[in-house]
C-alpha cells in the first residue's frame, strides 16, 4: 500500500518479514550476514564502459535501486516503511583483486541505494545488496533484466518495487485450502543438541558450519530415472527424504518443517506466487506404514496449493497459529549461465554466500540447520548448514550420511518406511559390534556353589564375612552351609524347588543361600518388613515346603503378630536354633548350569510382584565376568578387598555385595539392621574395617552426606558404584569433593541378573556435562538401542535399551503373554547360545565413544529410591477398594530430583478418603510404593482422542493440604516434632500441625532417618524408621512417644546410649588407629599420615588473638594432648592412648626459605601430635596433625 509522498520520498508499507529483518539488522548493523553477494565472470568482448552506463540507466529505471527503509510516526506509533529516494544514484566501483575486499562492507538501510556494483580488474562483476531489499529470487530477475537491457536495449516487464511489495500485502488468499494440511496436533522437531543447550535456542550465538556430499554417476542416474519413471519432481522427492530423515532423528512421525527456493522461479515476476524469502511451512505424517511415493505426491499437492495463492509465511503462520519453524530444505534452482550473453559464469563463492544466508535465516527465523540441494551438470550437491553452537558435528554428519544412504536405496521405495535403511554400514557395525566387543566365549554351564567351593579350597582361612565384630572364614561359611544343606536334603527338598529366606540382615542370609544351593534348590529372598499381605502373595507364588527364617522382633515395636499362611503344612525353620557343627559333610552336586539358582521379585503391573528366576549359568556368568574386560582384566583401576554390604537383599543390586564377592575371595562387611539405616554407624563401620568398595543409589548417599562421620568415611574408599536411578552433575561434584574414590555409574536389571552397563565418571569433564553416561556394556552382554521395529538407531538418537547375553534370564514366572512381549528372539547375530533379547522399556542413546546416556522410560514405570515401581500394581490395588471407580498413579520429580507418587481417583457412590486409601495400601504394598499424595477427581481430564490427559491432572498443592489439615500442636512433644519436620522436610512459609502427615509433607525412608536421629537428640528417645511410617501424623507419633515415655521409660529398647565421661587419662584405640600406629612404627620417617591444613588469613588479622584462640581450644580438647604408648597387659603388648596434661602447644615460625622443615614426621610417643605455624608473611597459617 502506497502511503504517499514527502518532500523527498515516496513511502510504502513493507512486508512483515522485512520489518523483522529491520529489527534484526538494528542489533547487528556491522554484520555481513545481511548482504547478498554475487560474483560473476564477464564474457570476453563485453564493452565495460557500456556495461557501466547500462547499470546506471537500468537502476534509474527501476525504483528498487533507490529504495531505503526508515521509521515514521503513524497514529502516534513508530512504523518501519520503505521509501523511494529519487535523488539517489547507483554507482559502479572499481577495484583490483588485491583491494577488492574493501567493497564488502555493511549497508546502512536508512540510506539508498541498497544495491552496489563493482568491477574487479575489469573481468569480474560483483553485485552486493541488502536482504531487506530483496531475496535471491528477486535478484535473479534483476540480473536477467539487466542482461536483456544490455543486449537488446529493451526493459523487462518488471513490476515497480513498491508495487511488487504491495502485491503481497493486498493479495486475497484463501487460507482454508491449507487448514487440512495443518489440522493435526504436532510438536516442534526435537533433534539431539549439544549438552547444556536448552530447547530455547534463540539466545545462542550463531556459528555456521557446513558439510557436503555429491551425488553423481550411477547414483545420480538412478535418481533421475526414478523421477522420470514415477512422474515425481525433484522438490517433492528431496523434501520427502529430508522429512523422513528428520522423523528418524527426532523419533517423531509428524514433521513440521519448511521448504525454500533460491534462484529464478518463473519467467514473469508479476506472476510469482512465492513469498519474499519464499518460505513454505509443510507438515507431513511419516507413519511407518506409509510409502515414499504417497509422501512425494502429498508434498507436491501442498506446493501446488502455495502456487495457487500468494500467501506469505507470516500470513499462514498467523492465521493458522503455526509453531516457529526451525529447519528447512533449500532447493537451489539457479539457472546455469551458459547461454547468458553478458555473464560467463557465477564464480564459486556460493559456499560462503550460503553460510551468510544461513546465518541470516538463523537470526531472523531462528533456523538451526538447513539442508540444501543444488543440481549442476550431471550431479546433485547435498549440503547441510548448521549452527555449531547447538549441534555436534557428528550429529549433522550422521544426518547427512543417512540422507545419502536413503537416496541410494531408491529402488526400495516401494517398501514401507519402516523397512527403509538409513544407517551407514560402518555406523551399524560400530553400534552393533564395536560397542559390544567386551566378551569372553565360554561354555556358560557353571554352578554357583561349585565355584564357591573352588574359592574355599584355595582360600580356606581368608575372611569371607564380618558381622557385628565377628569374622567368618570361607571354611566356616562352607561348613555351616553344608550342615544346612544336609538338613534340607534330608527334609526332602528336590532339585529346582524354591525356598524362601525371610531373614534380617545377618550371616544367616549367606549361610541360607549357600545351604539351599548345595541342597540343589533355589532361594527367594522375602523382606520380613514387607506388609503381611505382600509376603503372603510372594509365598503363594513360590509354593514352598519350607521357609528359612531369622527375624528378630523389632526392638521398638510393642506389638508383634506372627504370619499365618494360606497353605497348610509350610515349615517355618528358625535358622538361629540350628546346630551348624552337625553333619557338615559335603553333598554330591545334583545341579547343572540350567538349574534355577534364585528368584527375585520386581514390581508387577497386574497388581502382584513378578518373579524372575535366575539360573546358575546366568548368575555365575554375571559374578565371574561382568566386572571384567573380556573376562580377564578387572574393569576397575584399583584393587580392593573389603566390600560394604548395605543394600536391601531383595534388590538385584545386592548381588554385587553378596554373591559376587564370595566368588572373588573378597571380604564382605555386613551392616546390621540398625547400621543399615544409620549413616553415623555406617561411617564408623566403613572406617573400622577399611571398606574399599560400596554400591548405592545416589539419593541414599546424598542424604547420608549430611552426616559428618559418614562423609569423612568416604575419603579412603577406592570404588563407588551408583545405580538404580538417574544421577546429576551436582551430586557428582559433591561426591568428588568428598572422596578420592573412582566413581562409576551403572544400570542393573533383575531380568539380566545384574549390571549390564558400567562406566567410570571422568572427574575432569564432569563440570561441563548435564548428561552423565551410565556406562558401556559389561562383559558378555550385548546392548542395543532400537526403535519400535527393533532396528538400531544412530549414535545420539533415543531408542529402547535392549539386552542379550549369557546372563539374560528366561522371563517371568507364569506370565507367558508378558514374556512374549519382553523376551524375544534377538534379530542380531551374537555368540550367545540362548539368543534371547530383553526389551527393558528404558530409553537411552549412544555417545560416540560407546557409552549410553539414560533418558527415561517408554512406559509409566518409575524408580523410587532405586527400586522399580510399576504404576499398574498400585492402581490395581487401589481399584480393589469398594466405591473406587477410577484411579491412575503418576510419578513426579521434586526440586531435589527425587521421584514421588501421586494417586488420582474418583468414586462411585460415596467418597473414599485419602487416609482410607493410604491405610489400605500400607498393609499390602512396601513403603516405597505408597503414594505421597491422593487427589480426588470430580471429572477425568481427557484429550481429543478420548484418552486420559495426564498433563491436565492437577498438581498437589502442599500449602493447601497443610492448611486444610492444620490443627495447632498442643503438647511440647508435638511442638518439637513440628519443628523437626519443618526443618528436615524443608517446609517454609507455613506452619504444620498435629494432623499433618509425614508422606504428604514429602517424607520418604531417607529423610525418616534424619527425623529419628533428630528426635533422638532432642527428645532423648530411640525410635525405628518403621515407627515414623506406622505413626505417620505428628499427633499419632506424639502420642506414641508419650506412651513410651510414660510406660517404657527405662526400657533398653528406647533408651539412648550416652557416652560416659570416665575422667581417665588412658583410653583404648580403634583398629584404624592401631593400623596407623603400626605403620608409623615400621616407617618412622614417613609423613603419609600427616594432615596439613592451610588457612588463608586477611591482612588485618590479629595474630595474637589467633594464638590465644588456639591455646583456648588446645586447653579444652584432650584429644589434642594425646600420645600413644605400648603397655604390657598379662604378657600381651597393647597400644593405648594417653592424655598428657603436661604438654603444651608450641608455635613454630618459618619463612618461604625454610618452610620445608615444618613438614616432618611425628613421634607418636610424644604429645602434642599437632603443630602450627601462625604466620607466613602474615597471610597464611599452617596446621599439621597426625591421623593417629
Amino acid at each position: 500500500m502506497i502511503l504517499g509522498n514527502d518532500t523527498k520520498n515516496m513511502i510504502f508499507e513493507i512486508l512483515p518479514i522485512q520489518e523483522k529483518i529491520y529489527h534484526s539488522y538494528e542489533k547487528n548493523k556491522d554484520n555481513l550476514k545481511f548482504n547478498i553477494i554475487k560474483t560473476f565472470t564477464l564474457k570476453s568482448g563485453i564493452d565495460r564502459t557500456k556495461l557501466k552506463n547500462d547499470l546506471k540507466v537500468f537502476f534509474d529505471k527501476y525504483e528498487v535501486g533507490r529504495t531505503k527503509f526508515i521509521e515514521i510516526k503513524k497514529n502516534g506509533k513508530n512504523k518501519i516503511v520503505g521509501a523511494i529516494e529519487d535523488s539517489c544514484n547507483v554507482s559502479i566501483e572499481e577495484y583490483y583483486q588485491q583491494n577488492s575486499y574493501r567493497f564488502l562492507r555493511p549497508f546502512n538501510v536508512l540510506e539508498a541505494p541498497l544495491i552496489k556494483f563493482a568491477l574487479i580488474d575489469n573481468k569480474t562483476l560483483i553485485i552486493n545488496t541488502h536482504r531487506i531489499l530483496m531475496d535471491e529470487n528477486y535478484l535473479s530477475f534483476l540480473i536477467e533484466g539487466l542482461t536483456s537491457y544490455h543486449t537488446t536495449g529493451c526493459f523487462s516487464n518488471i513490476l515497480p518495487y513498491s508495487e511488487y511489495i504491495k502485491s503481497f500485502l493486498n493479495s486475497k488468499n484463501n487460507i482454508t485450502i491449507l487448514q487440512d494440511t495443518f489440522s493435526k496436533n504436532y510438536n516442534p522437531i526435537s533433534i539431539l543438541k549439544k549438552e547444556n543447550i536448552s530447547d530455547d535456542t534463540n539466545n545462542y550465538q550463531i556459528k555456521v558450519k557446513s558439510i557436503s556430499e555429491i551425488i553423481s554417476g550411477e547414483h545420480y542416474r538412478l535418481i533421475k530415472h526414478y523421477l522420470n519413471s514415477n512422474d515425481i519432481n525433484c522438490k517433492s522427492l528431496f523434501y520427502g527424504i529430508y522429512g523422513f530423515v528428520l522423523s528418524k532423528y527426532s523419533r517423531q512421525n509428524l514433521i513440521f518443517s519448511s521448504f525454500m527456493n533460491t534462484g529464478k522461479l518463473t519467467s514473469n515476476i508479476d506472476t510469482v506466487a512465492e513469498e519474499f524469502y519464499n518460505l513454505k511451512p509443510i507438515l507431513i505424517n511419516y507413519e511407518e506404514d506409509r510409502l515414499f511415493y504417497d509422501i512425494f505426491i502429498e508434498i507436491n499437492n501442498i506446493l501446488l496449493k502455495y502456487e495457487e495463492q500468494k500467501m506469505t509465511y507470516s500470513e499462514i503462520s498467523h492465521k493458522l497459529n503455526l509453531l516457529p519453524v526451525e529447519h528447512a530444505m533449500l532447493m537451489d534452482t539457479t539457472n546455469t549461465l551458459n547461454d547468458n550473453p553478458l555473464l560467463l559464469s557465477e564464480n564459486d563463492n556460493s559456499f560462503k554466500e550460503d553460510k551468510n544466508l544461513f546465518s541470516f535465516l538463523g537470526d531472523v527465523y531462528g533456523f538451526e540447520f538447513i539442508l540444501k540441494i543444488k543440481e549442476d551438470d550431471n550431479h546433485f550437491v547435498v549440503s547441510i548448514f548448521y549452527n555449531s553452537t547447538i549441534y555436534e558435528d557428528y550429529t549433522i554428519k550422521n544426518i547427512l550420511d543417512s540422507y545419502i544412504i536413503i537416496t541410494k536405496n531408491i529402488n526400495n521405495f516401494d517398501k514401507k518406511l519402516r523397512d527403509i535403511e538409513y544407517i551407514s554400514i560402518y555406523e551399524k557395525y560400530k553400534i552393533l559390534n564395536l560397542f559390544n566387543s567386551n566378551k569372553l566365549l565360554h561354555d556358560n554351564n557353571k554352578i554357583y556353589h561349585i565355584e564357591f567351593d573352588k574359592v574355599v579350597q584355595a582360600f580356606p582361612d581368608a575372611i569371607a564375612l564380618i558381622y557385628e565384630n565377628k569374622e567368618y572364614t570361607y571354611n566356616e561359611l562352607n561348613f555351616m552351609s553344608n550342615s544346612l544343606a544336609n538338613f534340607l536334603r534330608n527334609y526332602g527338598i528336590k532339585k529346582n524347588e524354591i525356598i524362601p529366606i525371610m531373614c534380617d540382615r545377618s550371616p544367616f542370609y549367606f549361610i541360607s543361600i549357600l545351604g539351599i544351593l548345595k541342597a540343589g534348590a533355589a532361594y527367594a529372598y522375602i523382606d520380613p518388613s514387607f506388609p503381611k499381605q505382600r509376603i503372603q502373595t510372594m509365598i503363594d507364588q513360590v509354593n514352598p515346603k519350607i521357609i528359612l527364617k531369622y527375624v528378630k522382633k523389632n526392638k521398638n515395636d510393642i506389638k508383634y503378630e506372627p504370619m499365618v499362611w494360606n497353605k497348610q503344612g509350610i515349615l517355618e525353620y528358625d535358622l538361629e536354633k540350628m546346630d551348624y557343627t552337625e553333619n557338615t559333610t559335603p553333598l554330591v552336586n545334583i545341579n547343572n548350569g540350567n538349574d534355577i539358582c534364585c528368584l527375585f521379585f520386581t514390581s508387577g503391573s497386574t497388581g502382584k510382584p513378578k518373579g524372575v528366576p535366575i539360573k546358575h549359568c546366568h548368575m555365575t556368568n554375571f559374578c565371574l565376568y561382568a566386572q571384567t574386560i573380556n573376562g580377564y582384566k578387572n574393569i576397575y583401576d584399583h584393587q580392593y578387598n573389603n566390600i560394604l554390604s548395605f543394600t536391601r537383599f531383595g534388590y538385584i543390586m545386592s548381588n554385587r555385595e553378596t554373591l559376587c564377592p564370595l566368588l572373588h575371595h573378597k571380604t564382605v562387611i555386613l551392616c546390621n539392621k540398625e547400621e543399615y539405616n544409620n549413616p553415623e554407624k555406617l561411617g564408623l563401620l566403613i572406617q573400622k574395617y577399611n571398606v574399599e568398595y560400596i554400591t548405592s543409589t545416589p539419593s541414599r548417599i546424598s542424604i547420608y552426606l549430611d552426616n559428618k562421620m559418614f562423609k569423612e568415611s568416604l575419603m579412603n574408599i577406592k570404588i563407588v558404584i551408583f545405580g538404580g536411578e538417574k544421577i546429576s552433575t551436582e551430586f557428582l561434584r559433591e561426591i568428588f569433593t568428598t572422596t578420592k574414590a573412582d566413581v562409576y555409574c551403572s544400570l542393573g536389571l533383575t531380568e539380566a541378573s545384574g549390571i549390564i552397563l558400567l562406566g567410570k565418571v571422568d572427574r575432569k569433564t564432569i563440570s561441563n556435562k548435564n548428561e552423565i553416561p551410565i556406562g558401556k556394556p559389561t562383559c558378555n552382554y550385548d546392548v542395543f538401542i532400537l526403535d519400535k521395529y527393533l532396528k538400531p538407531v544412530p549414535i545420539g538418537i533415543e531408542g529402547e535399551i535392549c539386552v542379550t547375553g549369557f546372563s539374560v534370564t528366561d522371563g517371568y514366572v507364569n506370565l507367558e503373554e508378558l514374556n512374549k512381549q519382553k523376551f524375544i528372539t534377538s534379530p542380531f547375530e551374537t555368540i550367545f547360545t540362548d539368543n534371547k533379547l530383553y526389551r527393558t522399556g528404558d530409553i537411552g542413546k549412544w555417545t560416540p565413544d560407546g557409552s549410553i546416556i539414560y533418558v527415561g522410560r517408554n512406559d509409566f514405570q518409575v524408580k523410587i529410591r532405586g527400586q522399580r515401581v510399576e504404576m499398574g500394581e498400585i492402581e490395581n490395588t487401589v481399584k480393589q477398594i469398594e466405591n473406587i471407580e477410577f484411579t491412575v498413579v503418576v510419578g513426579q520429580e521434586n526440586d531435589n530430583g527425587d521421584n514421588y507418587l501421586i494417586c488420582y481417583y474418583s468414586c462411585k457412590n460415596s467418597d473414599v478418603t485419602a487416609q482410607e486409601i493410604r491405610d489400605y495400601l500400607k498393609i499390602r504394598l512396601p513403603v516405597h510404593m505408597i503414594p505421597s499424595y491422593y487427589i480426588s477427581l470430580k471429572s477425568i481430564p481427557l484429550n481429543p482422542n478420548g484418552k486420559l490427559d495426564r498433563k491436565a491432572l492437577p498438581k498437589p498443592d502442599l500449602k493447601k493440604i497443610i492448611k486444610e489439615k492444620y490443627e495447632a500442636p498442643e503438647t511440647e512433644i508435638e511442638k518439637t516434632l513440628c519443628e523437626i519436620y519443618e526443618d528436615i522436610l524443608n517446609i517454609k512459609d507455613i506452619k504444620i500441625g498435629k494432623n499433618n502427615d509425614f508422606y504428604e509433607l514429602g517424607g520418604n525412608s531417607f529423610n525418616a532417618i534424619e527425623i529419628i536421629s533428630t528426635i533422638e537428640n532432642k527428645l532423648n528417645i530411640k525410635l525405628s524408621i518403621e515407627t515414623i511410617f506406622n505413626y505417620s501424623t505428628i499427633g499419632e507419633l506424639g502420642n506414641y512417644i508419650k506412651s513410651i515415655s510414660d510406660n517404657f521409660k527405662d526400657d533398653d529398647r528406647f533408651k539412648v546410649n550416652t557416652i560416659k565421661n570416665y575422667d581417665s587419662k588412658e583410653f583404648p584405640i580403634t583398629s584404624q588407629q592401631l593400623g596407623v600406629y603400626i605403620d608409623c612404627i615400621k616407617n618412622p620417617e614417613s609423613i603419609l599420615y600427616n594432615m596439613p591444613i592451610i588457612i588463608k588469613m586477611k591482612d588485618s588479622i590479629n595474630i595474637e588473638k589467633v594464638k590465644k584462640a588456639f591455646n583456648a581450644l588446645f586447653d579444652t580438647q584432650e584429644i589434642l594432648k594425646s600420645k600413644y604408648l605400648q603397655k604390657n597387659h598379662n604378657g600381651n603388648i597393647n597400644i593405648y592412648g594417653i592424655v598428657d596434661h603436661e604438654c603444651s602447644l608450641e608455635f613454630e615460625y618459618y619463612t618461604d626459605f625454610n618452610i620445608d622443615s615444618f613438614v616432618r614426621p611425628f613421634d607418636l610417643s610424644k604429645a602434642p601430635l599437632i603443630r602450627r605455624n601462625p604466620s607466613l608473611k602474615r597471610k597464611l597459617t599452617i596446621i599439621t596433625i597426625t591421623r593417629a
